[in-house]
């Protein structure tokens, strides 16, 4: 699988183009699929294109033949004309290889063509025949001159290379800590892997900077209309957000509730936190008086849970939350409870 040819050209607007060509080594549509996401990928990393399939900004054509075995001749090929995502390009992939595989099992030869894909149908239809070279009508640009590239340019362009996907995955993952399928996604888009970059230089917690970033900020960025560039969080005040649970200052669950009215508004989570009283509550002792109320007014699911019920921990920490406002560390509330139970 691969395109035919390498060159500059223009569509039929006037629109100056580049193909990028790779060898016939990709061997199935998977491969192809993440072969055109890395290549969108760093042309969007070195702001070469915006590379939307949809937006016209990238197209692929993919070229598909087979063979009975490795070493043996690539057999005739057929080429997928402007496939135009990557979902697109799999299923047309798949298409063309069943279809060769069965005119290739019933003793037929693959014609030799230019097809497109029909996205309903699921099928790839024939646009033109090319058998051979001067069938297809190539002929020179005379206003054209060949390119050539000095290497001592090409060397310079190289070291001033932005960072690229693969260096900013491998420096997250050693320099904050976080996990190599939460690299993946904090790199996917450069935009996301610069905010992530910017909030978690002075994070205490890159790991857990990460999960909030992944489960909580990106899924609010997909209600807005302009995307990242909508948000009115910035990524120091998360970071100031992780810190603050980081610090005790607040829990898990008040994070959320201050995260929603970040979201909303773009406040200082510190304002936010001060101005509702958010203040989590670390004072063993005001919270053992809370604990034991607790076991008091639910006394027949403290003694089961003091009798060995386990499962009982959970329904009490969650009505202590619910006493103290959920301004209660969770960590001591667990603690009291399993002091309490060996009273």
């Amino acid at each position: 699988m691969s395109p035919t040819d390498s060159h500059f050209d223009a569509n039929r607007c006037g629109t100056p183009l580049c193909e990028i060509v790779t060898e016939p080594d990709i061997r199935s549509p998977e491969e192809a699929v993440l072969v055109l996401k890395k290549i969108k990928q760093t042309l969007e990393y070195t702001r070469v294109s915006n590379a939307n399939m949809e937006n016209g900004n990238m197209r692929c054509d993919g070229n598909i033949s087979l063979r009975k075995s490795e070493d043996a001749t690539f057999g005739i090929r057929a080429e997928i004309k402007n496939l135009n995502s990557f979902t697109n390009l799999e299923k047309a992939l798949y298409c063309e290889m069943n279809l060769q595989a069965s005119t290739l099992d019933a003793g037929k030869e693959v014609e030799q063509c230019t097809k497109r894909y029909d996205p309903n149908a699921d099928k790839t239809i024939v646009i033109r025949s090319k058998e051979d070279a001067h069938d297809y009508k190539y002929f020179p640009e005379p206003d054209m001159v060949r390119l050539v590239t000095d290497p001592a340019f090409v060397e310079e362009i190289r070291r001033t290379l932005p960072e690229l996907p693969d260096a900013r995955r491998k420096r997250f993952m050693d320099d904050f800590g976080v996990s190599e399928y939460d690299a993946m996604v904090l790199t996917e888009d450069r935009d996301v892997s610069e905010w992530y970059d910017t909030a978690a230089t002075h994070c205490k917690n890159g790991k857990v900077l990460a999960n909030w970033v992944i489960t909580e900020l990106l899924a609010k960025v997909k209600e807005l209309e302009g995307g990242l560039n909508a948000l009115k969080i910035k990524p120091e005040d998360l970071c100031k957000l992780v810190n603050l649970i980081a610090d005790n200052t607040i829990n898990g669950k008040i994070a959320k509730t201050v995260f929603a009215e970040m979201f909303e508004t773009g406040k200082d989570p510190e304002a936010i936190v001060k101005e509702k009283g958010l203040v989590q509550v670390t004072d063993t002792g005001a919270i053992e008086e809370v604990v034991r109320a607790v076991c008091a007014e639910n006394a027949a699911q403290f003694a089961e849970f003091k009798a060995g019920k386990v499962a009982l921990k959970g329904f009490l920490v969650g009505m202590t939350m619910r006493k103290s406002g959920g301004k209660a560390n969770p960590g001591l509330v667990n603690q009291i409870l399993d002091k309490l139970a060996k009273e």
